[in-house]
């Protein structure tokens, strides 16, 4: 089996396993049931768990909230600040996931925000004098939402000079959306970007589904997700799952340390995939892409088609996003960036693993492809 559609979800780790099954096993009391040891050494693992997180992404446990992944936290985050605040604007990119654009067109049809869309060029890169003109019609409070990197394309935009361009109006915050960069890219410092939200899911990096992170660099900016008791500072109510979490922390904690050394081996893959493809095709995204990310489209082909017949072969990919798939529409992504109905549905997403066989891979695609021609 050669399991390349990582970017939709990870198989957990061994770690990750052994965490979560000692706490269950030995830890397995309520957090907020501090009067006893069972209840204390529960919450201790708890904070433990938010400590790593947060010294992770270079910031304070304070800052860190724990939640079932990164649709729950965007939708936390962005209904959050359009209830905190009347007038609320929001700036959305044409290319973010869709737990954030279709969360924004929600709030827009109820009358809850004002939705600005910005614009991508071909790469995928935020056109910065659009961003800069939503900015200055927009009279009241505004969240600008900008993911840090794509997950169909893989392009990486230039957080920090959003920030420093959102940060100087009065009144105006940036949620990026670092959901694929926590287990790709190296040095992610929240404070040093100057983002005001971001989140994660432990799924992209070898932890379980069903749990996330956000971060808040001022919580009260929102309002609560879940109201009942006080866990999560009061913001999200309901008893945590110290299991999972922990053996987030903790895969997420190794999963960084070797971001360095595995981007350099993906990248290698990469350039060795492009070299070794047959016929016509593109690389979508640019050149500041995901290492592990790969977006090609073969004109001509059919991509589910050609999906279909690797998948004869255990060979496991994705036409785009887990979240958009049996849609039978064209990726709105690629749309976004310029491809046709019929380029957009020739494209394939690869998520390269570091000991995927890549001779075995471009033959078979090579192969594939011309049985997979679109009608």
């Amino acid at each position: 089996m050669m399991y390349l559609d990582g970017a939709a979800t990870t198989r957990p780790t061994e770690l990750a396993i052994e965490c979560f099954n000692k706490v269950s096993r030995d830890l397995w009391g309520n957090p907020s049931s501090s009067v006893y040891d069972l209840g204390i050494d529960a919450k201790r693992i708890l904070e433990e768990s938010r400590e790593i997180v947060a010294g992770l992404l270079s910031t304070t446990p304070d800052k860190i909230f724990f939640c079932s992944g990164s649709t729950e936290a965007a939708n936390w985050i962005m209904k959050g600040f359009a209830s905190r605040h009347e007038d609320t604007s929001l700036a959305v990119s044409a290319i973010e996931h869709p737990c954030v654009y279709n969360t924004a067109e929600y709030l827009n049809d109820k009358g809850k925000a004002y939705l600005y869309k910005i614009n991508v060029d071909h790469d995928g890169e935020i056109d910065m004098d659009g961003l800069s003109e939503g900015l200055e019609l927009m009279p009241t409070i505004m969240l600008v939402c900008v993911m840090d990197s794509n997950n169909e394309i893989g392009t990486i935009q230039d957080t920090a000079e959003i920030s420093r361009l959102v940060h100087t109006y009065h009144n105006t915050y940036l949620f990026s959306d670092m959901t694929q960069s926590f287990a790709h890219l190296p040095d992610i410092d929240v404070e040093r970007l100057g983002v005001d939200f971001t989140c994660g899911s432990g799924q992209k990096f070898g932890a379980f589904k069903g749990t996330g992170f956000m971060y808040a660099k001022n919580i009260n900016l929102i309002d609560p997700l879940l109201h009942g008791g006080h866990q999560e500072s009061g913001y999200r109510a309901g008893t945590e799952n110290v299991a999972a979490i922990y053996a987030m922390a903790k895969q997420f904690e190794a999963a960084r340390a070797e971001v360095s050394k595995t981007m350099t081996k993906l990248v290698r893959l990469k350039s060795e995939i492009v070299q070794r493809l047959d016929g016509e095709f593109w690389v979508n995204g640019g050149c500041s892409t995901l290492p592990n990310l790969l977006s090609i489209t073969m004109p001509g082909v059919d991509a589910n088609s050609l999906i279909t017949l690797l998948n004869k072969m255990w060979i496991y990919l994705s036409a785009g996003s887990a979240c958009s798939t049996g849609e039978n529409k064209p990726s709105r992504i690629l749309k976004a960036i310029g491809l046709s109905d019929s380029d957009a549905r020739s494209t394939i997403r690869i998520s390269l693993d570091v000991n995927m066989d890549v001779d075995e891979f471009c033959a078979a695609v090579n192969m594939m492809r011309q049985f997979a021609r679109g009608r």
